[in-house]
């Protein structure tokens, strides 16, 4: 008993200790944030007055706040504001969310089956029951099929996670996707019983790496878009000759019907008596795009008043964007972007105030305007000189930018230090002119040398605070820059 009172004692201390050792550590940075500028490209006199905003919280508690705004000048100045949020609850930016179409193939039981597991088995899993209809009583039985011997088309699910938004989980299986299943598309399936007869276990799995559609997908308010287009799947394949294995894994198309493949709106619903839980009506989901085979989608973006959806796509050799109104459904636009390589990898698509912003991995930038409701593209640049000097090796893909009808201000953090959140260091450029005017890197001292590290005292921008229905502290992306 002395043991586990000493213990205890120990633990508290040294959870007291921690909580001291960070309040002497945050304390006197509270409002002393610095801002270190290295010059990459150009003179700082070009990009006077240009100011940035970034917003940023530490990555563990997401309870103590910063707000700094910088103003790039040969006489810089630096403001912070730095809060400190109790009782509340907080949602990470809309980027972290994600969507996924995922086989659900992959299925294994605990060890404890109620009696209404085993009874829906034939209907929920009827691979799983035929093979336990020869599965012996106290054995394990494990057999191979083809997939296709029990479905037409793939069993999947939707897996999405949204911020700030409750979804019924068992609402995203479905049979509305209709990918149909090639016939050499293998599962193993294992089957246990106990003396009596009753399935205690029961287990169903791809044979090789399982199907996974690489789809594009956007959330709304009231439901999400979802870019499916022709897939490719993992098949089994015999060696011909001697020295090759007995089998190896290749590529193989799996076309889809013209009534699947394109851009799908699936709404969302309110659950009754179930508070604001949501689910997915599949009922009334529909193709509101169809696209050629020839298509990808490569980005899709909500417009900033939420009117419209604008969709990035690679479609016979060219770049085409596509606007779509986000209460009809119908298509706006639909222009060939062609002077821009469809060769390029996409980073992101910004829309601000009716102007979008293109970023291509290599640097190319894009910033089309509407005239009389249509985007046509106003600027087309590089950020090449400062790609080449090795200051990224990948382009974030969080951006701010303006623009004043002649000069182009864009900022985006520094990489990431977990491989989700940005750290709070900025790099800054100014376009214009036809060419880059100016390129700077703002070093914050909020960053620190363990970055990496999940429990590391770090700053993670993109966080909103809300307290008795009220937002206190909110940020888009987690940065914003304004030219003078």
């Amino acid at each position: 008993m002395k043991k586990t009172i000493a213990a205890a004692v120990m633990v508290f201390a040294l959870a007291l200790l921690a909580l001291i050792a960070i309040y002497f550590y945050v304390n006197p940075q509270q409002d002393q944030v610095a801002i270190e500028e290295t010059v990459l490209f150009g003179d700082t006199k070009a990009a006077e007055g240009l100011t940035f905003t970034t917003t940023a919280c530490d990555s563990c508690s997401r309870k103590l706040l910063w707000k700094t705004e910088y103003v790039v000048s040969e006489q810089p100045k630096t403001t912070t504001q730095f809060q400190r949020v109790k009782d509340d609850v907080y949602s990470p930016d809309a980027d972290l969310d994600y969507i996924e179409l995922e086989e659900d193939c992959f299925i294994s039981s605990s060890d404890i089956l109620s009696d209404e597991i085993v009874r829906t088995l034939p209907e929920d899993h009827p691979v799983i029951s035929d093979v336990a209809s020869r599965t012996t009583n106290g054995k394990t039985r494990e057999e191979t099929h083809r997939l296709r011997e029990y479905y037409q088309y793939y069993p999947v699910k939707l897996s999405m996670d949204i911020s700030g938004i409750n979804i019924d989980k068992a609402s995203l299986h479905t049979d509305y996707f209709k990918i149909p299943v090639p016939a050499d598309y293998s599962i193993k399936v294992t089957v246990k019983k106990d003396e009596k007869g009753k399935i205690i276990r029961y287990e169903m799995a791809p044979v090789h790496s399982y199907f996974e559609p690489e789809i594009e997908g956007l959330f709304t308010t009231n439901g999400c878009f979802v870019a499916l287009p022709d897939l490719k799947y993992e098949a089994d394949h015999k060696s011909t000759t001697e020295e090759d294995d007995d089998s190896w894994l290749y590529m193989k198309d799996l076309r889809l019907s013209q009534a699947m493949r394109g851009i799908h709106f699936v709404p969302f619903v309110a659950e009754e008596n179930k508070g604001n839980k949501l689910r997915a009506d599949f009922d009334n989901a529909k193709l509101i795009v169809p696209l050629p085979s020839t298509s990808q989608v490569l980005r899709m973006q909500q417009s900033q008043d939420q009117k419209k959806i604008i969709v990035l796509l690679r479609e016979r050799g060219e770049l085409v964007l596509s606007v779509i109104d986000a209460a009809s459904k119908k298509v706006l636009q639909r222009t060939p972007l062609q002077q821009i390589s469809a060769q390029r990898n996409m980073n992101m698509i910004k829309e601000k105030d009716g102007r979008l912003l293109i970023v291509a991995d290599d640097g190319q930038i894009h910033l089309l305007t509407q005239v009389r409701n249509q985007y046509r593209i106003e600027i087309s640049g590089s950020l090449e000189q400062v790609v080449k000097r090795g200051e990224f090796s990948s382009l974030p893909s969080y951006w701010s930018f303006d623009y004043d009808g002649e000069n182009l201000a864009l900022a985006t953090f520094s990489e990431p230090f977990d491989g989700r959140y940005p750290n709070c260091s900025v790099y800054v450029f100014l376009y214009g002119q036809s060419k880059l005017k100016y390129a700077g890197y703002y070093k914050n001292s909020l960053n620190k040398e363990n970055a990496g590290s999940e429990s590391g005292f770090v700053v993670a921008p993109v966080i909103t605070h809300n307290k008795k229905g009220h937002t206190i502290y909110s940020s888009v992306d987690g940065i914003d820059v304004k030219l003078n």
